[in-house]
């Protein structure tokens, strides 16, 4: 294999967007194009037997090249954004090695930034404070976040008591919400950062309507029923993950399947209102029609290969 010069070697490209954008085939077909392995950017891809759920890329679909940051740990072991950014680092690394393109993919803007960005997520929390933060009723954690930071509290997910609970405990630090090197978006590669979402909100409801209803019918209710048994209790991320979180009142009696199926389009749809939000913000994106146009495809493959082709907004 040809290899790259040190530049191209510190080179990442990214491909986020909202969930049920198709980023997953559109990144499988262009990675072929661009020699590039994936390094999903992603909360729950790292949990083993999460698969359904998680529209995590299938076996078939990851033999077609390789795959990184995914099945890392049980689901039942806490997996912080910080031990994500460690194994993303290392992934990154071992692609450069091999003189190949990493390419991150995932919907979480968060992660994205944890992969490529010079970031620093690794805030030791402090065990007694954690634990009165967790006999704290969850409607009083969210009120606290509101008066630390209401910038924060609009853009995370509320219903995560994970991604609250880091949030309080870094603004009652006396340090930013926000961890350190933040704002500067400074990062060790030369990043490429596309953007993949449909034209218009309408036509990506539907589809997140449309992938809810195909997980509940692939087995997603089995799925979680499997894990419960396999491993009992969850990790307080993997407990609170979308649908994960409604299956088990599901299997536990406490709700109906169909109210299931709505709570979940309701806070799928939530999350890609939040994704949108975030890309909104982020200054380094060029947006691409998720249209199924093959013309998109070979702008992207020319973005992220590093020419000066722009995507649309």
């Amino acid at each position: 294999m040809t290899s790259r010069s040190d530049t191209a070697r510190r080179k990442v490209a990214v491909l986020s967007g909202p969930t049920a954008a198709g980023k997953t085939e559109v990144s499988l077909r262009i990675a072929a194009e661009l020699d590039a392995e994936i390094i999903l950017a992603d909360a729950l891809c790292v949990y083993r037997g999460m698969d359904i759920g998680t529209a995590k890329p299938t076996a078939g679909q990851r033999s077609r090249l390789p795959h990184h940051c995914i099945d890392l740990v049980e689901p039942s072991v806490e997996f912080s954004v910080a031990d994500y950014q460690s194994a993303a680092r290392a992934a990154i690394r071992d692609v450069h090695a091999r003189g190949r393109l990493p390419l991150v993919v995932g919907g979480s803007g968060l992660y994205v930034r944890a992969a490529t960005d010079s970031v620093d997520f690794a805030v030791p929390p402090d065990p007694g404070r954690r634990a009165r933060l967790e006999a704290m009723p969850p409607a009083d954690l969210v009120a606290l976040l509101h008066e630390l930071d209401p910038g924060r509290a609009a853009e995370i997910d509320l219903e995560n008591p994970r991604r609250v609970l880091r949030a309080v405990e870094r603004g009652l630090d006396g340090s930013p919400v926000r961890p350190e090197g933040w704002s500067d978006r400074s990062s060790p590669f030369d990043v490429a950062y596309a953007v993949l979402a449909p034209g218009d909100r309408g036509s990506l409801y539907e589809e997140i309507d449309v992938r809810v209803d195909r997980m509940l019918a692939s087995g997603w209710l089995d799925e979680v029923r499997d894990l419960l048994d396999t491993y009992g209790e969850l990790s307080r991320t993997a407990n609170a993950a979308i649908g994960y979180a409604e299956l088990r009142l599901v299997l536990r009696g406490e709700l109906e399947i169909a109210e299931a199926r709505l709570t979940i389009r309701r806070r799928t749809r939530a999350l890609a209102r939040r994704q949108l939000t975030w890309f909104r913000s982020e200054p380094r994106a060029h947006w691409f029609e998720a249209s199924g146009d093959e013309h998109t495809e070979e702008r992207l493959i020319e973005f992220l290969s590093g020419s000066d082709v722009e995507g649309g907004h």
